[in-house]
């Protein structure tokens, strides 16, 4: 939550926006952070966009996508990539990642969800589950349409997912 003498009055035309982002003159902004012991905070994500697992102990109550996006960046043959939450019959939620390769590069999910694997914590249930490629739906701006991923990992199913 924020407060500042420079807080905006509202969002344009959107009074209900209005009224769920600013209570008594505190804007929530709806981030994801932890606090460090040093008593930083860093963000983590977006409520709306991080993946709640149900057997997620130790990693709070929320799997970021952003750490998981960094990650799949950093593959050799990744030129973007997006996760989103994917419905599992057992944990709740699994992340399902989106990846465009660079041109001229291929690679295979397995190989994928293996550079995940060493590449961050807690295996089993912060690493991708399905891997898919293709492009990536955004706006005019570059912005990654996370909404339109969501709707094709439920269309995948509930089913077991890999890994």
């Amino acid at each position: 939550m924020l407060r500042s003498n420079t807080m905006m009055l509202g969002y344009l035309k959107n009074v209900q926006g209005t009224q769920d982002a600013l209570k008594n003159g505190w804007y929530g902004t709806r981030d994801l952070g932890v606090r460090d012991p040093d008593g930083d905070i860093r963000i983590k994500d977006r409520a709306v966009d991080a993946i709640f697992n149900c057997e997620c102990e130790g990693l709070g109550d929320a799997i970021s996508t952003l750490e998981i996006e960094v990650v799949l960046a950093s593959h050799p043959a990744v030129e973007a990539a997006a996760v989103v939450g994917r419905p599992d019959d057992r944990l709740g939620e699994r992340p399902c990642a989106f990846v465009k390769l660079k041109e001229g590069c291929t690679t295979s999910s397995q190989d994928i969800i293996g550079f995940c694997g060493v590449k961050l914590p807690n295996y089993y249930y912060t690493v991708p589950g399905n891997v898919v490629f293709g492009d990536l739906p955004v706006n005019s701006t570059g912005k990654v349409h996370k909404f339109v991923l969501k709707e094709q990992a439920k269309e995948l199913g509930k089913k077991k997912s890999v890994g």
